[in-house]
């Protein structure tokens, strides 16, 4: 028999993987034998873990009913508990429970959970409403090279590009050929340190991602000279490089939903070669936030 499944199931799943804890065995759609009955039957979630060298396995039922569920669904989880010796029952609605059923399911020992839409007064309680930004690429240009041979900085735009360049007396080259190949060389891999660490700095909200930096180095760069087309020779105290870092940036829309008494904020984003998952926790009154992104490829 196929294996059953839908949206909501694969949320409570994403939401268990973020909570369980070490050492546990999560497992969708997990096929048990029934002890009365001798054929195998579908868990929705199964959790397996030991505790004192004692094996447990807890079974989490999941209904996405377009209204609140009866005692009838607790009975039969009741049954289904006992002939698959099921240690812990947690039967959760996306609508909820009716009072009987709840009342039914207590005298069991059943735990009973619904997810509910966030509303705006819950986020009194929860102190960061997430929102997730997927960047999918980071990039610089350079905006502008300033050339120091005195205090002062002279544009690179002013001479011209053929100027020769000297170390020590030895031609290395064009000013362009040195500035470009100097760029390269010695200063991509410090720039892209710089950049991803003035990104980190500064985001503190989703807006803050578009923005973009500026980052200015110099390099100190003695024994080099330029030799101008008016026969002068100007000594290279140091090298002033300023570059511009901008993100490509994508928006995950994020759904929030009361669950336990926590709020979870999720999410996914598909691309042609990828899908992200995103799934955060957040308890009340509580500076933390737990979770993840998955990806997978497509």
């Amino acid at each position: 028999m196929p294996q059953r499944t839908n949206d909501f199931q694969k949320l409570i799943l994403r939401i268990h993987e973020i909570l369980l804890p070490d050492g546990a065995i999560l497992t969708e759609s997990k096929m048990i034998l029934d002890e009365y009955s001798g054929s195998m039957r579908e868990v929705d979630i199964c959790i397996e873990t030991t505790i004192i060298n004692q094996k447990l396995m807890f079974m989490i039922e999941c209904r996405d009913h377009s209204r609140k569920q009866s005692t009838e669904w607790i009975e039969q989880l009741i049954t289904k508990s006992k002939s698959l010796k099921a240690n812990k029952v947690i039967a959760i609605s996306h609508k909820g429970f009716y009072k009987p059923a709840i009342k039914l399911a207590q005298k069991h020992g059943i735990e009973t959970l619904d997810l509910i839409e966030a509303q705006n007064e819950d986020w009194d309680k929860y102190k960061i409403k997430p929102g997730i930004a997927l960047i999918s690429h980071e990039s610089y240009q350079l905006q502008g090279i300033s050339i120091y041979t005195t205090n002062s900085p002279i544009p690179l735009k002013q001479f011209d590009n053929s100027t020769p360049v000297y170390y020590q007396g030895e031609e290395l080259g064009s000013i362009i050929e040195f500035i470009e190949y100097y760029f390269k060389e010695h200063l991509t891999m410090e720039i892209d340190k710089k950049i991803g660490e003035e990104f980190k700095k500064m985001v503190n909200n989703l807006d803050d991602v578009r923005k973009p930096i500026q980052i200015e180095v110099i390099k100190h760069l003695a024994g080099l000279s330029l030799h101008t087309a008016k026969e002068t020779t100007l000594n290279i105290s140091k090298v002033q490089f300023i570059v511009i870092g901008t993100r490509e940036v994508t928006d995950i829309p994020m759904e929030h939903k009361v669950f336990d008494k926590q709020m979870i904020s999720f999410g996914k984003h598909l691309n042609s070669t990828y899908e992200h998952d995103v799934a955060i926790i957040q308890k009340p009154n509580c500076d933390n936030l737990t979770g993840n992104i998955k990806t997978v490829r497509k």
